[in-house]
Protein backbone atom coordinates (compact mmCIF):
# COMPACT_ATOMS: atom_id res chain seq x y z
CA UNK A 1 0.00 0.00 0.00
CA UNK A 2 1.79 3.22 -1.47
CA UNK A 3 0.92 6.12 0.95
CA UNK A 4 1.24 10.04 0.44
CA UNK A 5 1.62 11.93 3.12
CA UNK A 6 2.02 15.59 3.45
CA UNK A 7 3.58 17.14 6.50
CA UNK A 8 4.26 20.83 7.65
CA UNK A 9 6.24 23.01 9.66
CA UNK A 10 4.04 22.37 13.07
CA UNK A 11 3.22 18.71 11.95
CA UNK A 12 5.80 16.40 11.14
CA UNK A 13 6.96 14.83 13.98
CA UNK A 14 3.65 12.96 14.65
CA UNK A 15 3.39 12.05 11.06
CA UNK A 16 6.71 10.56 11.24
CA UNK A 17 5.83 8.24 13.58
CA UNK A 18 2.59 7.47 11.91
CA UNK A 19 4.73 6.28 8.76
CA UNK A 20 6.54 4.25 10.95
CA UNK A 21 3.62 2.80 12.38
CA UNK A 22 2.18 1.97 9.35
CA UNK A 23 5.49 0.38 8.04
CA UNK A 24 4.86 -2.13 10.94
CA UNK A 25 1.21 -2.66 10.76
CA UNK A 26 0.15 -2.39 6.58
CA UNK A 27 1.53 -5.02 4.38
CA UNK A 28 4.09 -3.33 2.02
CA UNK A 29 3.40 -0.14 3.77
CA UNK A 30 5.62 2.63 1.61
CA UNK A 31 5.37 6.37 1.60
CA UNK A 32 5.92 9.39 -0.53
CA UNK A 33 6.21 12.45 1.81
CA UNK A 34 5.25 16.12 0.19
CA UNK A 35 7.03 17.95 2.35
CA UNK A 36 5.64 21.77 3.21
CA UNK A 37 7.66 21.61 6.24
CA UNK A 38 10.73 23.24 4.93
CA UNK A 39 14.43 22.01 5.87
CA UNK A 40 13.41 20.31 9.89
CA UNK A 41 10.39 18.58 8.09
CA UNK A 42 13.08 17.03 5.77
CA UNK A 43 15.66 16.02 8.17
CA UNK A 44 13.24 14.26 10.37
CA UNK A 45 11.97 11.97 7.34
CA UNK A 46 15.87 11.53 6.39
CA UNK A 47 16.09 9.58 9.41
CA UNK A 48 13.31 7.68 9.10
CA UNK A 49 15.06 6.39 5.60
CA UNK A 50 17.87 5.26 7.91
CA UNK A 51 15.71 3.29 10.21
CA UNK A 52 14.21 0.93 7.28
CA UNK A 53 10.83 2.53 6.67
CA UNK A 54 10.18 2.56 3.11
CA UNK A 55 10.24 6.37 2.18
CA UNK A 56 10.39 6.20 -1.43
CA UNK A 57 10.79 9.65 -2.17
CA UNK A 58 10.49 13.71 0.29
CA UNK A 59 9.30 16.55 -2.49
CA UNK A 60 10.02 19.66 -1.15
CA UNK A 61 6.72 21.76 -1.76
CA UNK A 62 8.05 25.26 -1.07
CA UNK A 63 10.92 24.98 -3.06
CA UNK A 64 8.62 24.03 -6.07
CA UNK A 65 6.25 26.55 -5.74
CA UNK A 66 8.12 29.31 -7.07
CA UNK A 67 8.28 27.25 -10.32
CA UNK A 68 4.63 26.53 -9.92
CA UNK A 69 4.02 30.52 -10.29
CA UNK A 70 6.60 31.39 -12.82
CA UNK A 71 6.24 28.19 -15.10
CA UNK A 72 2.66 27.18 -15.59
CA UNK A 73 0.65 27.19 -18.51
CA UNK A 74 -2.11 29.80 -17.49
CA UNK A 75 -4.43 28.77 -20.58
CA UNK A 76 -5.01 25.25 -19.63
CA UNK A 77 -6.77 26.52 -16.51
CA UNK A 78 -9.62 25.77 -18.58
CA UNK A 79 -8.82 22.23 -19.27
CA UNK A 80 -8.86 21.22 -15.22
CA UNK A 81 -12.27 23.50 -14.83
CA UNK A 82 -13.77 20.86 -17.56
CA UNK A 83 -12.74 17.84 -15.57
CA UNK A 84 -12.73 18.69 -11.89
CA UNK A 85 -15.21 21.69 -12.43
CA UNK A 86 -15.73 25.63 -11.91
CA UNK A 87 -16.83 25.02 -8.41
CA UNK A 88 -13.70 22.84 -7.27
CA UNK A 89 -10.83 25.39 -8.81
CA UNK A 90 -12.57 28.09 -6.80
CA UNK A 91 -12.53 26.38 -3.71
CA UNK A 92 -8.59 25.38 -4.26
CA UNK A 93 -8.41 29.10 -4.80
CA UNK A 94 -10.59 30.63 -1.81
CA UNK A 95 -9.07 27.99 0.67
CA UNK A 96 -5.57 29.72 0.76
CA UNK A 97 -4.79 32.65 2.60
CA UNK A 98 -1.76 33.35 0.17
CA UNK A 99 -3.22 32.48 -2.95
CA UNK A 100 -6.75 34.30 -2.42
CA UNK A 101 -5.75 36.72 0.29
CA UNK A 102 -7.60 39.16 -1.50
CA UNK A 103 -10.95 37.54 -0.24
CA UNK A 104 -9.66 37.89 3.05
CA UNK A 105 -11.58 40.81 4.65
CA UNK A 106 -11.26 40.46 8.35
CA UNK A 107 -7.97 39.50 8.92
CA UNK A 108 -4.57 40.80 8.63
CA UNK A 109 -1.99 38.60 6.52
CA UNK A 110 1.40 39.10 7.14
CA UNK A 111 3.76 39.56 4.25
CA UNK A 112 5.33 36.15 2.50
CA UNK A 113 7.56 35.74 -0.51
CA UNK A 114 4.72 34.39 -2.12
CA UNK A 115 2.65 37.24 -2.11
CA UNK A 116 5.03 39.21 -4.10
CA UNK A 117 5.40 36.55 -6.77
CA UNK A 118 2.29 35.88 -7.23
CA UNK A 119 -0.37 38.97 -7.75
CA UNK A 120 -2.06 38.69 -10.53
CA UNK A 121 -4.91 36.33 -11.87
CA UNK A 122 -2.25 34.89 -14.94
CA UNK A 123 0.11 34.18 -11.59
CA UNK A 124 -2.50 32.69 -9.87
CA UNK A 125 -3.88 30.55 -12.50
CA UNK A 126 -0.13 29.95 -13.13
CA UNK A 127 0.25 28.32 -9.92
CA UNK A 128 -3.13 26.27 -10.00
CA UNK A 129 -2.27 24.63 -13.23
CA UNK A 130 1.42 23.41 -12.12
CA UNK A 131 -0.09 22.51 -8.84
CA UNK A 132 -2.59 19.96 -10.61
CA UNK A 133 -0.63 19.03 -13.17
CA UNK A 134 1.87 17.82 -10.04
CA UNK A 135 -0.79 16.43 -8.43
CA UNK A 136 -2.18 14.49 -10.83
CA UNK A 137 0.97 13.32 -12.68
CA UNK A 138 2.73 12.36 -9.23
CA UNK A 139 -0.32 10.18 -7.77
CA UNK A 140 -1.25 8.82 -10.97
CA UNK A 141 2.16 7.38 -11.93
CA UNK A 142 3.33 6.56 -8.63
CA UNK A 143 0.15 4.64 -8.39
CA UNK A 144 -0.51 6.24 -5.08
CA UNK A 145 -3.23 4.08 -3.04
CA UNK A 146 -3.88 6.50 0.27
CA UNK A 147 -3.38 10.67 0.64
CA UNK A 148 -2.97 11.85 4.06
CA UNK A 149 -3.34 15.24 4.61
CA UNK A 150 -3.12 16.51 8.42
CA UNK A 151 -5.85 19.56 7.71
CA UNK A 152 -7.21 21.37 4.58
CA UNK A 153 -5.94 25.06 4.99
CA UNK A 154 -4.50 25.66 1.51
CA UNK A 155 -4.42 25.46 -2.15
CA UNK A 156 -2.15 21.92 -1.93
CA UNK A 157 -4.89 20.35 0.15
CA UNK A 158 -7.60 21.12 -1.28
CA UNK A 159 -6.28 20.11 -4.38
CA UNK A 160 -5.31 17.03 -2.97
CA UNK A 161 -9.13 15.91 -2.39
CA UNK A 162 -10.52 17.01 -5.74
CA UNK A 163 -7.22 15.29 -7.71
CA UNK A 164 -8.08 12.04 -5.63
CA UNK A 165 -11.95 11.96 -6.19
CA UNK A 166 -11.27 12.31 -9.71
CA UNK A 167 -8.83 9.24 -9.79
CA UNK A 168 -10.41 7.27 -7.14
CA UNK A 169 -8.09 7.67 -4.35
CA UNK A 170 -8.72 7.43 -1.22
CA UNK A 171 -8.60 10.65 0.85
CA UNK A 172 -8.14 10.99 4.20
CA UNK A 173 -7.29 14.19 6.51
CA UNK A 174 -7.13 14.39 10.41
CA UNK A 175 -10.37 16.18 11.74
CA UNK A 176 -10.60 16.85 15.58
CA UNK A 177 -13.97 16.46 16.56
CA UNK A 178 -14.14 19.89 18.93
CA UNK A 179 -14.53 17.48 22.27
CA UNK A 180 -11.88 16.90 24.46
CA UNK A 181 -8.65 15.45 22.38
CA UNK A 182 -11.12 13.33 20.36
CA UNK A 183 -9.92 13.12 16.37
CA UNK A 184 -11.56 11.05 13.48
CA UNK A 185 -10.12 10.51 9.84
CA UNK A 186 -12.37 12.30 7.37
CA UNK A 187 -13.13 11.66 3.75
CA UNK A 188 -14.08 15.45 3.13
CA UNK A 189 -11.94 18.35 3.01
CA UNK A 190 -15.00 20.50 4.67
CA UNK A 191 -14.70 18.17 7.79
CA UNK A 192 -18.03 17.23 7.80
CA UNK A 193 -17.36 13.92 8.76
CA UNK A 194 -20.56 12.24 7.44
CA UNK A 195 -19.43 8.70 8.65
CA UNK A 196 -20.09 10.17 12.46
CA UNK A 197 -23.97 10.90 11.15
CA UNK A 198 -24.35 7.96 9.64
CA UNK A 199 -23.33 5.93 13.09
CA UNK A 200 -25.28 8.19 15.10
CA UNK A 201 -28.49 7.11 12.60
CA UNK A 202 -27.55 3.98 13.37
CA UNK A 203 -27.45 4.64 17.04
CA UNK A 204 -31.22 6.22 16.77
CA UNK A 205 -32.19 3.08 15.13
CA UNK A 206 -31.20 0.78 17.58
CA UNK A 207 -27.57 -0.29 17.50
CA UNK A 208 -25.93 -1.18 20.79
CA UNK A 209 -23.83 1.75 21.98
CA UNK A 210 -20.41 0.15 23.64
CA UNK A 211 -20.91 0.35 27.47
CA UNK A 212 -17.81 1.94 27.68
CA UNK A 213 -18.40 4.62 24.88
CA UNK A 214 -21.79 5.36 25.97
CA UNK A 215 -20.62 5.98 29.55
CA UNK A 216 -17.94 8.63 28.39
CA UNK A 217 -20.37 10.36 26.20
CA UNK A 218 -22.98 11.00 28.94
CA UNK A 219 -19.63 11.65 31.29
CA UNK A 220 -18.63 14.76 28.61
CA UNK A 221 -22.22 15.63 28.09
CA UNK A 222 -22.89 16.10 32.23
CA UNK A 223 -19.51 17.93 32.51
CA UNK A 224 -19.90 21.05 30.35
CA UNK A 225 -23.78 20.81 31.58
CA UNK A 226 -23.00 21.45 34.94
CA UNK A 227 -19.56 23.53 34.40
CA UNK A 228 -19.30 25.20 30.63
CA UNK A 229 -15.77 25.37 29.70
CA UNK A 230 -13.65 26.47 26.95
CA UNK A 231 -12.49 23.07 24.83
CA UNK A 232 -9.29 21.19 25.13
CA UNK A 233 -7.78 21.75 22.03
CA UNK A 234 -8.79 25.47 22.11
CA UNK A 235 -6.74 25.90 24.84
CA UNK A 236 -3.98 24.30 23.60
CA UNK A 237 -4.18 26.07 20.77
CA UNK A 238 -4.41 29.73 22.81
CA UNK A 239 -1.45 28.74 24.76
CA UNK A 240 0.79 27.92 21.47
CA UNK A 241 0.18 31.18 20.05
CA UNK A 242 0.55 32.97 23.39
CA UNK A 243 4.39 31.49 23.29
CA UNK A 244 4.77 33.36 20.36
CA UNK A 245 4.72 36.91 22.48
CA UNK A 246 7.73 36.72 24.74
CA UNK A 247 10.18 39.49 24.55
CA UNK A 248 13.38 37.31 23.18
CA UNK A 249 10.80 36.57 19.93
CA UNK A 250 11.43 40.55 19.54
CA UNK A 251 14.74 40.40 20.50
CA UNK A 252 15.36 37.63 17.80
CA UNK A 253 13.03 38.82 14.93
CA UNK A 254 14.66 42.44 14.87
CA UNK A 255 18.63 40.99 14.96
CA UNK A 256 16.69 39.00 11.43
CA UNK A 257 15.87 42.35 10.35
CA UNK A 258 18.96 44.01 10.72
CA UNK A 259 20.31 41.44 9.18
CA UNK A 260 17.64 41.19 6.08
CA UNK A 261 17.70 37.30 6.03
CA UNK A 262 15.59 36.15 3.68
CA UNK A 263 12.88 33.85 4.56
CA UNK A 264 13.96 29.79 4.08
CA UNK A 265 10.96 29.15 2.05
CA UNK A 266 7.97 31.60 0.08
CA UNK A 267 4.96 30.84 2.80
CA UNK A 268 7.75 31.89 5.66
CA UNK A 269 7.10 35.78 6.62
CA UNK A 270 9.78 38.09 6.31
CA UNK A 271 11.49 38.98 9.36
CA UNK A 272 10.15 42.41 9.56
CA UNK A 273 6.98 41.83 8.67
CA UNK A 274 6.00 39.10 11.48
CA UNK A 275 8.13 41.79 13.68
CA UNK A 276 5.41 44.20 12.80
CA UNK A 277 2.74 41.41 12.73
CA UNK A 278 4.14 40.43 16.70
CA UNK A 279 4.08 44.35 17.88
CA UNK A 280 0.50 44.38 16.50
CA UNK A 281 -0.69 41.89 18.31
CA UNK A 282 1.43 42.91 21.71
CA UNK A 283 -0.07 45.90 21.44
CA UNK A 284 -3.73 45.32 20.72
CA UNK A 285 -3.19 42.16 23.74
CA UNK A 286 -2.49 45.27 26.20
CA UNK A 287 -4.80 47.75 25.04
CA UNK A 288 -7.46 45.15 25.53
CA UNK A 289 -6.70 44.54 29.19
CA UNK A 290 -6.58 48.12 29.95
CA UNK A 291 -9.78 48.23 28.57
CA UNK A 292 -11.23 45.18 30.02
CA UNK A 293 -10.45 46.10 33.50
CA UNK A 294 -12.28 49.37 33.10
CA UNK A 295 -15.67 47.89 33.70
CA UNK A 296 -17.68 44.76 34.37
CA UNK A 297 -18.93 42.30 31.87
CA UNK A 298 -21.56 44.46 29.81
CA UNK A 299 -25.27 44.15 31.44
CA UNK A 300 -27.85 44.56 27.89
CA UNK A 301 -30.80 45.41 29.04
CA UNK A 302 -32.67 44.24 25.60
CA UNK A 303 -32.27 41.22 24.06
CA UNK A 304 -29.72 40.24 22.04
CA UNK A 305 -28.65 37.64 19.04
CA UNK A 306 -24.77 36.42 20.10
CA UNK A 307 -22.25 36.16 17.50
CA UNK A 308 -18.74 34.95 18.20
CA UNK A 309 -15.97 36.36 15.57
CA UNK A 310 -14.47 33.45 13.90
CA UNK A 311 -10.28 33.00 13.49
CA UNK A 312 -9.63 34.47 10.35
CA UNK A 313 -8.03 33.33 7.43
CA UNK A 314 -8.74 29.92 8.67
CA UNK A 315 -10.50 27.15 7.38
CA UNK A 316 -13.54 27.47 9.05
CA UNK A 317 -14.71 29.78 6.66
CA UNK A 318 -12.42 29.44 3.85
CA UNK A 319 -12.76 25.60 3.48
CA UNK A 320 -15.76 25.38 5.27
CA UNK A 321 -18.13 27.88 4.44
CA UNK A 322 -15.92 29.61 1.28
CA UNK A 323 -18.84 32.35 0.70
CA UNK A 324 -18.85 33.44 4.08
CA UNK A 325 -14.91 34.47 4.36
CA UNK A 326 -16.39 38.61 4.70
CA UNK A 327 -17.39 38.01 7.86
CA UNK A 328 -18.78 41.83 7.89
CA UNK A 329 -21.10 40.95 5.00
CA UNK A 330 -22.60 38.42 7.71
CA UNK A 331 -22.93 40.73 10.16
CA UNK A 332 -24.50 43.78 8.39
CA UNK A 333 -27.18 40.68 6.94
CA UNK A 334 -27.39 39.60 11.08
CA UNK A 335 -28.25 43.08 11.79
CA UNK A 336 -30.98 43.55 9.43
CA UNK A 337 -32.36 40.55 10.11
CA UNK A 338 -33.12 40.03 13.84
CA UNK A 339 -35.92 42.00 15.41
CA UNK A 340 -35.70 45.98 16.03
CA UNK A 341 -35.43 46.16 19.42
CA UNK A 342 -32.22 43.56 19.43
CA UNK A 343 -28.68 44.42 20.19
CA UNK A 344 -26.27 41.83 18.00
CA UNK A 345 -23.16 41.25 20.42
CA UNK A 346 -20.53 40.42 18.85
CA UNK A 347 -17.71 39.28 21.05
CA UNK A 348 -13.64 38.71 19.63
CA UNK A 349 -11.34 35.80 19.93
CA UNK A 350 -8.65 36.62 22.46
CA UNK A 351 -6.19 35.38 20.60
CA UNK A 352 -6.97 37.60 17.40
CA UNK A 353 -6.10 40.69 18.93
CA UNK A 354 -3.89 42.62 16.87
CA UNK A 355 -4.22 40.48 13.66
CA UNK A 356 -7.72 41.98 12.58
CA UNK A 357 -6.80 44.91 9.56
CA UNK A 358 -6.50 48.51 10.87
CA UNK A 359 -10.25 50.42 11.47
CA UNK A 360 -11.76 46.51 11.70
CA UNK A 361 -13.46 47.63 15.39
CA UNK A 362 -14.17 50.46 13.97
CA UNK A 363 -16.16 49.54 11.00
CA UNK A 364 -17.88 46.97 13.43
CA UNK A 365 -19.71 49.97 15.65
CA UNK A 366 -20.48 51.86 13.09
CA UNK A 367 -23.08 48.98 12.15
CA UNK A 368 -26.91 49.23 13.81
CA UNK A 369 -27.24 47.35 16.73
CA UNK A 370 -24.26 46.25 16.83
CA UNK A 371 -22.45 46.06 20.65
CA UNK A 372 -18.89 44.97 20.82
CA UNK A 373 -18.28 42.67 23.84
CA UNK A 374 -14.68 42.13 25.87
CA UNK A 375 -12.50 39.49 24.63
CA UNK A 376 -12.33 38.15 27.45
CA UNK A 377 -15.71 37.79 28.57
CA UNK A 378 -17.50 34.74 29.51
CA UNK A 379 -18.86 33.75 26.55
CA UNK A 380 -21.08 31.27 28.12
CA UNK A 381 -23.19 33.64 29.65
CA UNK A 382 -23.46 35.53 26.53
CA UNK A 383 -24.89 32.38 25.08
CA UNK A 384 -26.81 31.64 28.05
CA UNK A 385 -28.89 34.67 28.12
CA UNK A 386 -28.53 35.29 24.16
CA UNK A 387 -32.20 34.86 22.08
CA UNK A 388 -30.15 33.50 19.11
CA UNK A 389 -26.62 32.03 18.69
CA UNK A 390 -25.36 33.04 15.58
CA UNK A 391 -22.63 31.38 13.83
CA UNK A 392 -20.57 30.23 10.32
CA UNK A 393 -19.28 27.01 11.28
CA UNK A 394 -17.92 27.85 15.04
CA UNK A 395 -17.75 25.62 17.71
CA UNK A 396 -20.02 27.61 19.52
CA UNK A 397 -22.95 26.38 17.95
CA UNK A 398 -22.09 22.90 19.09
CA UNK A 399 -21.82 24.53 22.71
CA UNK A 400 -25.16 26.30 22.78
CA UNK A 401 -26.87 23.09 21.37
CA UNK A 402 -25.22 21.57 24.88
CA UNK A 403 -26.93 24.63 27.21
CA UNK A 404 -30.01 23.71 25.78
CA UNK A 405 -30.45 26.57 22.64
CA UNK A 406 -31.06 26.20 19.02
CA UNK A 407 -27.74 27.23 17.06
CA UNK A 408 -28.40 29.11 13.32
CA UNK A 409 -25.20 27.70 11.44
CA UNK A 410 -24.69 30.02 8.18
CA UNK A 411 -21.87 27.05 6.89
CA UNK A 412 -21.74 23.77 7.71
CA UNK A 413 -20.23 21.22 10.05
CA UNK A 414 -20.62 17.72 11.64
CA UNK A 415 -22.89 18.80 14.44
CA UNK A 416 -25.87 19.55 12.06
CA UNK A 417 -26.32 15.94 10.92
CA UNK A 418 -28.03 15.59 14.42
CA UNK A 419 -31.07 16.69 12.28
CA UNK A 420 -32.44 18.26 15.43
CA UNK A 421 -32.01 21.63 17.36
CA UNK A 422 -30.55 23.36 14.79
CA UNK A 423 -31.26 26.24 12.22
CA UNK A 424 -29.03 25.89 9.16
CA UNK A 425 -29.11 29.06 6.66
CA UNK A 426 -26.42 29.29 4.20
CA UNK A 427 -28.67 32.15 2.15
CA UNK A 428 -27.86 35.07 3.75
CA UNK A 429 -30.98 36.77 2.37
CA UNK A 430 -33.09 34.31 4.53
CA UNK A 431 -31.55 35.21 7.61
CA UNK A 432 -34.99 36.98 8.97
CA UNK A 433 -36.89 33.71 8.45
CA UNK A 434 -33.98 31.18 9.71
CA UNK A 435 -34.22 33.86 12.87
CA UNK A 436 -37.67 33.80 13.50
CA UNK A 437 -37.12 29.91 12.96
CA UNK A 438 -34.67 29.67 15.90
CA UNK A 439 -37.04 31.35 17.41
CA UNK A 440 -39.80 28.64 17.38
CA UNK A 441 -37.43 25.25 17.09
CA UNK A 442 -37.16 22.53 20.21
CA UNK A 443 -33.26 22.44 21.25
CA UNK A 444 -31.87 18.68 20.80
CA UNK A 445 -33.01 16.55 23.99
CA UNK A 446 -30.36 15.40 26.10
CA UNK A 447 -30.45 11.54 25.28
CA UNK A 448 -30.04 12.50 21.48
CA UNK A 449 -27.00 14.87 22.53
CA UNK A 450 -25.19 11.72 24.41
CA UNK A 451 -26.11 9.85 21.51
CA UNK A 452 -24.27 12.02 19.38
CA UNK A 453 -21.50 12.78 21.51
CA UNK A 454 -21.50 8.76 21.79
CA UNK A 455 -21.03 8.53 17.80
CA UNK A 456 -18.38 11.06 17.78
CA UNK A 457 -16.16 8.58 20.11
CA UNK A 458 -17.00 5.43 18.59
CA UNK A 459 -15.66 7.33 15.31
CA UNK A 460 -12.30 8.61 16.67
CA UNK A 461 -9.11 8.24 18.76
CA UNK A 462 -7.17 10.16 21.06
CA UNK A 463 -4.71 12.31 19.71
CA UNK A 464 -3.36 15.10 22.28
CA UNK A 465 -3.86 18.19 20.88
CA UNK A 466 -0.58 19.05 21.64
CA UNK A 467 0.65 17.70 18.09
CA UNK A 468 -1.68 19.68 15.99
CA UNK A 469 1.15 22.64 16.96
CA UNK A 470 3.64 20.50 17.69
CA UNK A 471 4.25 21.37 21.05
CA UNK A 472 4.03 17.82 22.21
CA UNK A 473 8.18 18.21 22.81
CA UNK A 474 7.41 20.90 25.38
CA UNK A 475 4.68 19.00 27.01
CA UNK A 476 7.05 16.09 27.31
CA UNK A 477 4.27 13.86 25.44
CA UNK A 478 5.30 11.03 23.11
CA UNK A 479 3.92 10.02 19.82
CA UNK A 480 4.62 6.63 19.47
CA UNK A 481 1.66 5.07 21.26
CA UNK A 482 -0.88 7.83 20.25
CA UNK A 483 0.58 7.14 16.49
CA UNK A 484 0.34 3.62 16.92
CA UNK A 485 -3.69 4.09 17.66
CA UNK A 486 -3.83 6.76 14.94
CA UNK A 487 -2.21 4.45 12.11
CA UNK A 488 -4.65 1.63 13.14
CA UNK A 489 -7.48 4.07 13.14
CA UNK A 490 -6.54 5.16 9.69
CA UNK A 491 -6.48 1.54 8.24
CA UNK A 492 -9.40 0.51 9.58
CA UNK A 493 -11.47 3.57 7.91
CA UNK A 494 -9.87 2.66 4.87
CA UNK A 495 -11.79 -0.86 5.74
CA UNK A 496 -9.35 -2.45 7.19
CA UNK A 497 -6.94 -2.87 4.03
CA UNK A 498 -3.38 -3.68 4.36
Amino acid sequence: MRFFVLVASDFCVFPAHMCNALHDVAENASFIVANAGGSGAGGIFADLIESGVAIESVHDINGMESDWVTGGDADRLAYYTDILGSDAINRILVSDRHLGGGYVSCGYIPEVPFMRLCKTDRDRECFLVSLLDYLFDTLKTKKVDVVLNYAVAGAFTMACHYVCEHLGIEYRRFNHTRVEDWTTFDKTPEAFAPHIGERYRSFLAGESVPEKVMAEARKLVGQFIDNPVTPRYQLVTVEMLRNTLPLKSLAALLALSISRKEPEHLRMMYPFAQLKFLLRRIVAQVGAIVEHKKKEQRSLDKPFAYYPLHFDPEASTMVMAPLMTNQFAVIEALSKSIPPHWNLVIKEHSIMLGRRPPGFYKTLRKIPKVVLASPFDNQFEYMQKAEAICTITGTAGWESMLLGKVPLFMGMNHFQQMGEGVVQCTDLTKLPDAIREVADASPASREHLELFMAAMIHESFVMPSEFLGETCGVAGISAREPARVAAENLLESLGGKG
